[in-house]
């Protein structure tokens, strides 16, 4: 009967991961032992993702294209096949998104790397030819891989056949309140 009564160990109880006490690491008196810790923390993320799947992921569908709508998106956004979306118009004002822009970025030391005899070795334009790049007017020598850029019809591509460039009409929709 006492094992009935014997109270369970709550989801939240606290346990160190360094002396597995009942405390945090932060409170625990012993010297700490990094390795200790990061071994039961290790052991504890493991016992919770095969617990319960997908506790510690985001859920995230692969499918998708930067610079394409879906049908599906297309529905969302109330746009007929023939309209572009507000966001191009936006774009064209406020520039290529920045994260996309990182992702495109190869920076260039600016240092000159030289043989063994001394003489400064030669930049390979067909290495460059491979993955064009862009100049930035940026002092920094940041390049751009232009593979990595992705094409925004109506924006730096050209529009699909039949889609029509209504900005004042995007516009009035866009004010309406």
């Amino acid at each position: 009967m006492a094992e009935l009564d014997a109270p369970k160990p709550s989801r939240s109880q606290r346990q160190c991961f360094n002396c597995k006490g009942d405390h945090t690491v932060q409170e625990c008196t012993e010297v700490i032992n990094v390795a200790v810790v990061r071994k039961n923390k290790q052991e504890l993320l493991s016992r919770q993702s095969t617990a319960m799947p997908g506790l510690n992921s985001r859920y995230h569908k692969n499918d998708c294209t930067a610079g394409s709508i879906s049908s599906e998106l297309r529905a969302a956004m109330q746009l007929e096949s023939e309209e572009l979306p507000p966001f191009v118009y936006n774009m064209r004002e406020l520039g290529y998104p920045p994260g996309w822009l990182l992702e495109a970025e190869n920076e260039d030391s600016g240092l000159t790397v030289y043989n063994s005899e001394g003489v400064a070795v030669e930049h390979d334009e067909e290495k460059e030819k491979e993955g064009a790049t862009l100049r930035s007017k940026s002092p920094s020598n940041v390049r751009y891989d232009v593979r990595k850029i992705v094409d925004y019809p109506g924006f730096n591509a050209p529009l699909p056949a039949g889609v029509k460039d209504v900005r004042k009409l995007v516009e009035k929709r866009m004010h309406v309140t």
